[in-house]
């Protein structure tokens, strides 16, 4: 590593995304770790992760498709709400309708466990999957592009490049808005990896 000038990027800042103490009922895990899809709209998994910047914390929910492994929905917010998630998923759906069928995985928090997002994915045919309790590695194709999102998007730095818009906490902030204010901030490279690129098979 040391000859080729690697170095080991370390992530320092934490902060608990999932709460699965709740009530609310829990799926079974479908997908089972096969992240293989034969075509588009089989098999979307879902995950929330936080990135640290300068004035606080943002929340992002991603969709993302197995088959193409790119970001098919997303939503960036400053407050961990019901509506983070939903809104991602709301957006996945617009741009790509799905077929009844189509898996939806994500973990067993709080925030994919309420009644308005089972309520969208019922009224779009969605099979549900959850993920163990505990187990990242139920889901661990949305793990692994949030790992390169931070890591190399942010150059390992996070925060350096980041920078909280006043508008993300507006109910009515579009898509587009979050793309041309939000995302740059990330850097160019991130927007690459959001907008267009498939992550590694």
């Amino acid at each position: 590593m040391h000859e080729n000038a690697i170095r080991v990027v370390r992530t320092r800042r934490f902060k608990v995304t999932t709460n699965s103490s709740h009530k609310s009922s829990i799926e079974p895990n479908l997908l089972g770790q096969d992240f293989s899809a034969p075509a588009l709209n089989q098999k979307w998994p879902a995950d929330i992760t936080y990135i640290w910047t300068c004035e606080g914390w943002v929340y992002l929910p991603v969709v993302l498709d197995l088959f193409s492994r790119r970001v098919i929905g997303w939503n960036l917010e400053v407050r961990m709400t019901t509506d983070l998630p939903t809104t991602a998923l709301q957006r996945a759906i617009a741009l790509h309708q799905p077929p009844p069928g189509c898996v939806h995985h994500a973990d067993r928090g709080s925030q994919y466990c309420s009644e308005a997002y089972r309520q969208l994915l019922s009224a779009h045919g969605f099979i549900v999957s959850m993920s163990r309790k505990g187990n990242c590695w139920d889901n661990a194709v949305t793990e692994s592009f949030f790992k390169t999102l931070k890591a190399d998007s942010c150059g390992g730095k996070p925060g350096a490049h980041v920078k909280r818009s006043s508008r993300l906490s507006h109910p009515t902030s579009t898509n587009s808005t979050m793309r041309r204010e939000c995302i740059p901030h990330f850097s160019g490279k991130a927007l690459w990896i959001m907008s267009a690129t498939p992550l590694n098979r």
